[in-house]
């Protein structure tokens, strides 16, 4: 099972898996704390002078960076393929119910982006190469903590996914791999600082799912977090 688990992630990164078609992204390297992933909008822009809101696409950038890409054959948003925020059908009121397993999912899609062999070299698990991707505490951490209000504490809670002896997060099982949806989104709503977008998951072979994801724009409109993820109410479905 582990040798099966390695080679999902390895064809994850690099391919379509059933009915999620994930897109072709440029290569760039690993993200650094306050850096987004490739095909992400940076947290913080090179250029201070304006809000990020104003950046163009801003809100599909922040659909990808919670954890989507674009088909490339149809130009659709999709969530990641067996891994993403998205699936979380009740999904959560704030960053404080993510457990270790939604800090995972989530950091996964972060830096799946980058190139296999860049991979390999940066994430291989201390218990050897049939254990699938590890990632060192103080990068997962302050990358998390840059989107999410949570701390250390909350994402070490569980030791199935952060093993404290090797200090980092490694999964303890494959992914699922489902039915893909399309993600459509909404026009935001605006509640001072918060944005409140939303968002249809259009399946193939069954009915619609609405959520509404909110973030919080920074005072001074140079960066954002995750608040919220959570099914919209009837009148805003």
């Amino acid at each position: 099972m582990k040798k099966l688990f390695y080679a999902l992630l390895a064809a994850l990164a690099l391919s379509a898996l059933g009915a999620c078609t994930p897109a072709e992204k440029p290569v760039i390297s690993a993200p650094d704390p306050g850096t987004a992933a490739p095909g992400q909008q940076e947290n913080t822009p090179a250029n201070g002078n304006h809000s990020i809101e104003e950046e163009p696409y801003f809100y599909e950038q922040v659909a990808m960076t919670f954890g989507a890409e674009e088909n490339p054959g149809t130009g659709e948003l999709q969530p990641l393929p067996g891994l993403s925020l998205y699936y979380s059908a009740n999904g959560w009121a704030s960053a404080s119910e993510l457990t270790s397993a939604d800090a995972y999912s989530w950091f996964w899609g972060y830096v799946s982006d980058q190139p296999y062999e860049e991979l390999v070299e940066k994430y291989s698990s201390p218990l050897g190469e049939d254990y699938g991707w590890f990632y060192p505490q103080e990068e997962f951490e302050a990358t998390l903590m840059q989107y999410f209000d949570v701390t250390p504490e909350q994402l070490r809670s569980d030791p199935l996914y952060y093993l404290a002896e090797h200090q980092g997060y490694q999964m303890p099982g494959p992914p699922g791999i489902g039915e893909c949806p399309v993600l459509l989104l909404g026009t935001p709503r605006s509640e001072g600082e918060k944005r409140i977008l939303p968002i249809e998951l259009s399946y193939p072979s069954q009915a619609s799912q609405h959520m509404e994801l909110t973030i919080l724009l920074a005072g001074d409109g140079q960066s954002y977090q995750f608040l919220s993820y959570l099914p919209a109410k009837p009148e805003q479905a």
